[in-house]
């Protein structure tokens, strides 16, 4: 399904080729393609999780630095606004949220939302989508915080 490019490969932190590909393609690599009834995930190496009807959850296959856990929640239905989300979608995202962390026996959890104008969120795909991320418990030996990716700084 041919869409209008919503890659921004200046984000991209890593894998560099694959998002340059998608762009040359002009696809969106979260989209599905629903003549055809399947995801356009030919550029994301891990396996789905879960399909919902309005989400389908993953890992992502290229998780931030650190991280034990990080997992995506990608809205089927291209949409890049929050408003757009349907309350169904919404109870849909809370159903998924515990199956996972009860499939992988998540102690807690950080939910990163993207969506708009990524030259404001820091990603590299402006289709709505959610970051799932776990670090490990705080202990003296692991006391770093994790850095996760969400926009840019205010000029001091």
């Amino acid at each position: 399904m041919k869409k209008a490019v919503v890659v921004n490969v200046a984000h991209a932190r890593d894998k560099r080729s694959i998002y340059e590909k998608i762009v040359r393609d002009e696809v969106c690599p979260f989209c599905v393609d629903f003549s055809k009834k399947k995801e356009v995930f030919e550029y994301h190496t891990k396996p789905i999780l879960f399909h919902g009807t309005h989400w389908v959850v993953t890992e992502n296959f290229n998780p931030y630095k650190g991280t034990k856990y990080h997992f995506m929640f990608i809205h089927r239905k291209h949409i890049v606004s929050f408003s757009e989300l349907r309350p169904a979608a919404l109870k849909e995202l809370t159903l998924l949220t515990k199956k996972l962390e009860e499939k992988f026996l998540l102690p807690a959890g950080v939910f990163l939302f993207r969506f708009g104008d990524t030259n404001y969120t820091g990603g590299s795909v402006n289709h709505f989508h959610g970051h799932f991320v776990l670090g490990t418990k705080r202990s003296k030996k692991e006391s770093e915080p994790l850095l996760l990716y969400a926009g840019y700084k205010k000029s001091q």
